[in-house]
């Protein structure tokens, strides 16, 4: 796959692999997920802002499906009347996978949300914390 790197421009590498019907390769930082707070002249990124960040968020992100699909399974394993021995198990087995999944989506939100053209990061991450906390006493309380 042709990368800026290996050509002169992001419009060359797009073209190149246009000619050879292969998909075009994403620039990090994507354009889309970078904003300039005018006010300040900051520059805020959405997203992964190095190859090695995009890296790290790809491999959460695969995570995040791996444990939604780890849930799916343990929920069709549950109504198998051979798996009613097992119920305990498996209810841990999707808790623990949904802590994991939620975890990963408070980290990472999804390319539309990120790319949307009022989106803040930092903002956003601070209000997912914020709704955790709350779920977290509420789920302690319930548990007294």
């Amino acid at each position: 796959m042709a990368t800026p790197s290996q050509s002169n421009s992001w419009e060359e590498a797009f073209l190149a692999c246009d000619a050879r019907g292969e998909p075009r390769p994403e620039p990090v930082p994507h354009p889309h997920e970078i904003r300039l707070n005018m006010r300040t002249t900051e520059v805020i990124y959405n997203g992964p802002e190095t190859p090695d960040d995009k890296a790290k968020w790809d491999k959460l992100v695969a995570r995040r499906e791996a444990a939604l699909s780890e849930i799916a399974e343990s929920r069709k394993l549950k109504k198998r009347k051979a798996w009613a021995d097992m119920q305990e198990i498996l209810d841990g087995e999707i808790a623990s996978e949904q802590r994991i999944a939620d975890l990963a989506e408070d980290i990472i939100p999804d390319e539309k949300t990120r790319r949307e053209p009022d989106f803040d990061l930092r903002e956003w991450r601070t209000r997912k914390q914020a709704i955790r906390k709350v779920k977290e006493s509420f789920n302690k309380a319930a548990e007294r």
